[in-house]
């Protein structure tokens, strides 16, 4: 058959689609380092979210997530994004659109969007000494020995969540989680524990995973969190939840926190002092 005549009854099957979308995703990648030359991390999402890809191999648009509501190269959110981004005149169900719009998110709230994500495009993890090719989830240890984050499922976990809870940032007061009732699950609670230990132990109490290291528990915190009291005193919960807050409220809450935590130490020192 003619090649055009071939295209023609092509797109009398396929009305619906555009030329662009006829060629699927050839070029992606690379059109997504070219937005984000100045950003190569944003590649590494991409690659991890959807594979470089916008388009089904029928040519439909890639739906994905929960619900199937996740649009395109960087899982926008359709129904928080999709008006929004239309009104700034991006198209999230296109390749420019959805790249434009990744670029908008990412000089407004850096990777946070895809933090769920971030296990997989995360700086590379630390080899095993046992292997040297990645953690040996047979072992038994008492020391962290490999970076966790948001979303992992590992024995090390578990033993993060112990240490946690014996140095005094429970991770829950009940429940999977709290003290005796350890799991291997990286949830929301043990991120907010680790947080609020890297604020008092370490003075990170604002930014994100990729950004600070905050509610990441890479080398730094593996350290801190080895070398820590099981004396510490808990922080004072300012709020029994932060969620309403700004992101800049609850920075602000967390170095207070860190301040009733320093200060408790002085004064339980000052206290041991006049009782020898």
């Amino acid at each position: 058959m003619h090649i055009g005549k071939a295209v023609g009854a092509f797109f009398l099957l396929f009305p619906a689609l555009t030329l662009a979308q006829v060629g699927l995703n050839v070029d992606v990648e690379a059109a997504v380092r070219a937005k984000f030359v100045d950003a190569p991390v944003m590649a590494d999402i991409a690659r991890c979210e959807s594979k470089f890809t916008e388009y089904n191999s029928d040519g439909s648009v890639l739906h994905g997530g929960l619900g199937g509501t996740m649009i395109g190269v960087f899982q926008i959110s359709e129904s928080v994004h999709a008006d929004f981004a239309k009104s700034l005149g991006m198209d999230i169900y296109t390749v420019p659109g959805n790249l434009a719009y990744a670029l908008y998110l990412y000089n407004k709230e850096g990777t946070q969007p895809w933090i769920s994500s971030f296990p997989c495009w995360a700086p590379v993890r630390e080899a095993s000494p046992s292997n040297g090719a990645g953690p040996d989830m047979s072992r038994t240890t008492d020391t962290i020995t490999m970076n966790l984050s948001l979303g992992m499922i590992d024995p090390q976990v578990l033993l993060l969540q112990q240490t946690l809870n014996t140095k005094g940032y429970p991770i829950a007061s009940d429940g999977p989680g709290s003290p005796g009732n350890e799991t291997q699950k990286f949830g929301a609670l043990t991120r907010e524990a680790v947080q609020k230990f890297q604020c008092v132990q370490m003075q990170i109490c604002d930014g994100d995973e990729y950004t600070t290291g905050y509610g990441f528990v890479g080398a730094k915190t593996r350290v801190a969190l080895a070398g820590a009291s099981t004396a510490t005193p808990t922080p004072v919960s300012v709020a029994t939840s932060t969620s309403e807050y700004t992101s800049e409220q609850q920075a602000e809450i967390a170095a207070l926190q860190a301040q009733i935590a320093e200060l408790t130490k002085v004064l339980t020192t000052l206290l041991a002092a006049r009782g020898s």
